[in-house]
């Protein structure tokens, strides 16, 4: 009888691992915008999985794009053409009907001259889109046209074979009429979830049940906790309190090794030029600093210390940027462009995130530049999540950021360079990195990626962009429980596919079957 108890016991303890329907998960603490046309942070990202969702999805593991509210679509032969054929159920959370026009409308207040979206830009490859964006073309000139209530024709200025993993991402999801009228829990959404409930440090999902496939979502409600504290945290974790933990966790606490799930990230840190000052809009001005500085130093304080921007994708010419100091041809470059010895520069203004790694690397710069050219360097360390909307100010000389792709190309990184991008915070330009991109589209997969390697060189040897190296995917989620979550080089993944698995059978644990037939 005794054993009969212990054992009982024993299962119960984890019989909630198979019973529960609902799941948790941890996040560092941010501030959520809960406009999906003006979100920039991977946390947002993330979370709009279970709210919105776009005429394509990520595939969970692949990332490939998935029928969403579009249930196909065709692509014209000379691939300029795409009409998508939307889904006949589709409703938002309140109940009222999706339709094509819903996308139609909500594409063009991305693209507005007043919405200030950061991703707006994405759509300057629709005919007059860039004109419309810049408040020169009417809505009406725009190629986005509602054929139909379910069918949504989109004609592009030139081919973008990428244009179906751009739309993956929640800024191109339909927005409802009212939904800018709305607020907390009366947010309308037409993804898998809605909200149940919006309070300090914690964001609950319902399962939507206007939602077109939700059949099949298991998970009845998500729980996202916002939460600091690591060691908290990763004793909720140990405790079974949550279920996967995206930041903040200590590992030294945790004692789950099967938990720790580590893959690679298609993500890049590095240090960049503002050009809202003449002087650093001179690229020869930029790579003499860039040259006096200690990069095998400054790099080994990453995880995976890198020279180039696009990490490494399979055809992709390698494009290294600057990979040691030169003080010599700093030294001469400075002098062809009439600041000898830095003679004439302007005081420089390194704003950082606030980092115990960012400080040393700030101070690392600013000891080596007040070395050589006995120039004025300040610190300004800024905690997140401010810190990004403060890349938009236009009072610094260098900031820094861990940027992860938006879809599996390496446009993701090369677009918010061009003159024109709406994610140029740094107000770069060059006429041939932009000639460059542009041809890039045109061309088949291995010129396309040649070409947009050359416009990477150009951004490097410029020392515009200053790679310091690439980060790896790191969460706290013990898959031998939970179905559907997979590592992936973006390190998002949605909502909708979790379940919980209920056929695992833990080491050393009595299964109900054994409980009985023991006894």
């Amino acid at each position: 009888m005794k054993k009969f108890i212990i054992s009982f016991i024993i299962i119960t303890a984890f019989s909630g691992l198979w019973a529960q329907n609902e799941f948790s998960a941890v996040f560092s603490e941010v501030d959520i915008n809960f406009n999906p046309h003006k979100t920039f942070t991977s946390t947002e990202a993330q979370l709009y999985t279970a709210v919105f969702e776009g005429l394509v999805t990520y595939h969970p593991r692949t990332l490939e794009p998935l029928p969403a509210a579009a249930r196909s679509w065709e692509i014209s032969e000379d691939g300029l053409t795409y009409t998508f054929k939307l889904r006949r159920d589709l409703k938002y959370s309140n109940g009222d009907r999706l339709t094509a026009e819903h996308f139609r409308t909500s594409w063009l207040q991305l693209m507005s001259p007043e919405s200030g979206s950061d991703y707006g830009s994405l759509l300057d490859i629709v005919v007059n889109g860039a004109a419309y964006r810049n408040g020169e073309a009417d809505a009406s000139e725009v190629g986005i046209v509602a054929e139909s209530e379910s069918v949504l024709k989109v004609t592009l200025e030139h081919r973008a074979p990428y244009l179906l993993k751009v739309l993956c991402h929640h800024s191109f999801s339909p927005v409802h009429p009212d939904f800018f009228e709305s607020k907390g829990t009366g947010l309308i959404v037409n993804g898998p979830y809605r909200f149940e409930e919006i309070g300090d440090g914690r964001i609950v999902f319902r399962k939507n049940e206007n939602y077109w496939d939700e059949e099949n979502v298991e998970i009845e409600q998500l729980n996202i906790i916002f939460n600091d504290d690591p060691v908290q945290n990763s004793l909720d974790f140990v405790r079974n309190k949550t279920d996967w933990l995206a930041d903040g966790f200590d590992l030294s606490v945790l004692n789950v090794d099967e938990a720790i799930v580590f893959n690679p990230l298609f993500s890049t840190t590095y240090l960049f030029f503002s050009n809202r000052n003449k002087v650093w809009s001179n690229g020869n001005v930029r790579k003499a600093l860039a040259l006096l500085l200690p990069w095998e130093k400054i790099r080994s304080l990453q995880m995976i210390p890198g020279s180039t921007l696009i990490p490494s994708i399979p055809d992709y010419p390698v494009a290294e940027g600057i990979k040691s100091s030169d003080t010599e041809q700093a030294m001469a470059l400075l002098k062809q462009e009439g600041y000898e010895n830095g003679e004439g520069l302007p005081p420089v203004l390194l704003r950082l995130p606030r980092s115990e790694s960012m400080m040393q690397i700030g101070e690392m710069i600013q000891d080596s530049w007040k070395e050589h050219l006995n120039i004025d360097v300040n610190i300004l360390s800024e905690p997140y999540p401010y810190y990004f909307s403060s890349l938009k100010k236009d009072d610094y000389t260098i900031g820094a950021l861990t940027w992860i792709g938006d879809y599996a190309d390496p446009m993701t990184f090369l677009e918010m360079w061009l003159q024109t991008s709406t994610l140029n915070d740094a107000g770069f330009s060059d006429s041939g990195y932009d000639e460059k991109i542009r041809k890039s589209s045109a061309d088949n997969r291995e010129n396309r990626y040649k070409l947009m390697s050359e416009a990477e060189k150009i951004l490097l040897d410029s020392a515009q962009v200053m790679p310091l190296g690439h980060s790896p995917a790191l969460n706290i989620i013990d898959l031998r429980f939970i179905d559907g979550w997979y590592p992936n080089v973006l390190d998002i993944h949605p909502f909708k596919y979790l379940k919980f698995k209920s056929d695992f059978q833990i080491p050393g644990v009595v299964s109900t079957g054994q409980l009985y037939s023991n006894t």
